[in-house]
């Protein structure tokens, strides 16, 4: 065979592997930033969020990357567990949507926001309640419950009281990355 056969080969296996790589992932959506913190915005408003807060915590879980999967199977821009899919459907009384449907950046931050509300309800009242929220988003409730929240309702869970130090960092880059969207006026035209 002569060189310009085997090029010509080469060139058509490399066209068509780029197509079906692209193929593969033309259902999961992008988003521009300027949608991604629109979509924050209007999530956060419907969940009683506050939008830095929610757009801090997908800056953490996935660094707006809606394609992202975790080491343990988390799932786009919040990095969903099943459990808490599994929480949405069942409250919601809906079919719980597929692995591919998760990726869906406007889904996905329905979900994750949901779930970061519902443990905030969890605990109402707590003055330390964003602290609780992040937590168990992070670690779950099950440890927020059985390790770190007080007795005692009048109480604040410091950052200190967490004793998991992947939690705590956790917790303190996101209300970190809060604070700079916050001052950045991100949510303020619904104020």
């Amino acid at each position: 065979m002569d060189q310009e056969v085997v090029l010509s080969r080469v060139i058509r296996f490399f066209i068509l592997l780029v197509l079906v790589m692209l193929s593969a992932g033309c259902s999961r959506r992008v988003v521009s930033s300027e949608e991604l913190d629109r979509l924050i915005v209007e999530v956060s408003s419907r969940h009683g969020l506050s939008a830095p807060l929610l757009k801090a915590v997908v800056w953490q879980e996935s660094r707006f990357d809606p394609t992202r999967v975790g080491k343990k199977g988390e799932v786009g821009l919040m990095q969903l567990m099943d459990g808490a899919v599994d929480d949405w459907a069942r409250v919601n009384r809906c079919e719980k949507p597929s692995r591919e449907e998760l990726f869906d950046p406007e889904l996905n931050l329905e979900i994750g926001a949901w779930y970061l509300s519902w443990t905030g309800s969890l605990w109402p009242g707590r003055e330390s309640r964003e602290i609780l929220q992040l937590a168990a988003y992070n670690a779950g409730c099950g440890k927020v419950e059985k390790l770190w929240l007080p007795e005692d309702e009048s109480m604040c869970l410091e950052l200190d009281m967490i004793t998991y130090p992947g939690t705590r960092d956790y917790i303190t880059k996101i209300l970190s990355k809060a604070q700079v969207y916050e001052e950045a006026g991100l949510g303020k035209e619904l104020r």
